[in-house]
């Protein structure tokens, strides 16, 4: 650990508290909108009462120079083992989770850099009463490994976060539409003849609260309606994850951090697009568009992904951020990429030993039984309840037989003793 430098672990105070230290750092920190008190202290106020964060502080002296929040809670990796975890601003629940928390990390001082190092080498060294910290989306930058600790390690799963250069699209004498690749190209000049058909295309940004939020049921009641059809249904319609976005809309409106754009097409609305606006890049969150206007063959949501960059671009903002995933309209209209990385701290023990021989010979066997189903937990989850359903039965028939048995031996103990009777 840095000279000078103490770092604790101790209950989050409340809110209120914690947001005066938190905006206070803030201001000198290099940092994502995810890690901004705007999305912190909504996802705090959303929260289940019964979770209770934990805060892991740096201090310098008296000046806080590290923070972040930690969500103690059970091992959900896989079912059965159990075990306490943390989870680095989230759950480890996957309905609070969709969310879908990225550019993640510790908030420190931008002239401390060791300061998140130190931090995760903290919790390594005292990881006796959990058995696994995860640190989801790490942003590169905060993505590096702990210092060797014994009995702890480390796992890191990267994905790629895909983002557009908005400098890249004012200085190309084609524009952003020359940057792509043909199809690409082709793509979305075909869709924007096909709308101009209809009538002229016009992109309107919400200004204000008030427009936010009467423009947010209608991206909601497009983006319901594309959704409806698909398996699996959609991570933003989730009762928490609307919760969470109903507190963070009135403080990210009266800081200026969301953009709202909507487009139309003539008299027809075509979509909407909901951004997140911070310190020069605007990240794409989540959109509502109407698939069915143009037909099976367009691409609107490629059209109005071009149309908010170009307009992004001639804001002046550096970057036009599409988020981690593997869809690919990401990779499609990126003009370069960074990492996200999810780290896992694990400390040995018989239930990681365990776990590294499920991983390795018993999951893949669960994939192949459960089809290939995308939450195969679940799926396992609902055999192991119909099995203990199953044996619960089992039992309770046993436990009737046994009864019965005992009544009918009552009966005819009974029924000698009243033929004894009858002799004398």
């Amino acid at each position: 650990m840095p000279q000078d430098l103490q770092i604790e672990l101790t209950s989050a105070p409340a809110p209120a508290a914690l947001a005066t230290e938190w905006t206070a750092l803030e201001a000198r920190a290099q940092h994502s909108f995810f890690v901004s008190w705007t999305w912190i202290g909504a996802w705090l106020s959303a929260l289940p009462s019964g979770l209770r964060p934990c805060l892991l502080r740096a201090r310098r002296g008296q000046r806080v120079v590290g923070l972040a929040l930690f969500v103690p809670g059970r091992d959900r990796t896989l079912p059965l083992i159990g075990g306490r975890a943390l989870w680095l601003h989230a759950t480890g629940r996957p309905e609070l989770d969709a969310i879908a928390i990225e550019h993640n990390g510790p908030l420190v001082d931008a002239n401390e850099p060791d300061v998140a190092q130190a931090m995760l080498d903290y919790l390594c060294r005292r990881m006796g009463p959990w058995r696994r910290v995860t640190l989801p989306h790490l942003q590169s930058a905060a993505a590096g490994a702990p210092a060797a600790s014994a009995g702890v390690s480390a796992r890191r799963d990267d994905v790629a976060s895909w983002l557009v250069d908005l400098h890249a699209v004012r200085t190309s004498p084609s524009g952003y539409v020359g940057l792509l690749q043909a199809k690409t190209r082709y793509a979305i000049r075909r869709t924007r003849m096909a709308c101009e058909a209809l009538g002229p295309i016009r992109l309107t940004v919400a200004e204000g609260r008030a427009a936010v939020q009467e423009a947010m049921p209608r991206l909601l009641r497009l983006h319901a309606r594309r959704w409806q059809r698909r398996e699996g249904g959609s991570s933003f319609l989730l009762p928490f994850t609307q919760r969470f976005h109903d507190r963070l809309l009135p403080s990210a409106c009266e800081r200026g951090e969301v953009q709202l754009l909507s487009v139309t097409v003539g008299p027809h609305e075509l979509g909407h697009l909901y951004s997140f606006v911070h310190r020069g890049r605007v990240s794409f969150y989540q959109s509502g568009v109407d698939y069915e206007l143009l037909g099976p063959k367009m691409s609107p949501g490629l059209l109005m992904l071009a149309l908010a960059i170009e307009h992004n671009a001639a804001l002046g903002h550096q970057a036009f951020d599409l988020l981690g995933g593997t869809s690919h309209y990401k990779k499609d209209l990126a003009t370069y990429q960074e990492t996200l990385s999810t780290v896992v701290l694990e400390r040995h023990d018989w239930r990681l030993a365990l776990e590294t021989h499920l991983r390795a010979r018993v999951v893949p066997w669960l994939r192949r039984a459960s089809g290939d189903a995308p939450d195969w937990r679940r799926w396992l989850r609902t055999w192991l309840g119909r099995i203990g359903l199953g044996l619960s039965l089992g039992v309770l028939a046993l436990a009737v037989d046994a009864c019965s048995d005992e009544d009918d031996a009552a009966i005819a103990a009974r029924g000698a003793a009243q033929t004894v009777h009858a002799t004398r």
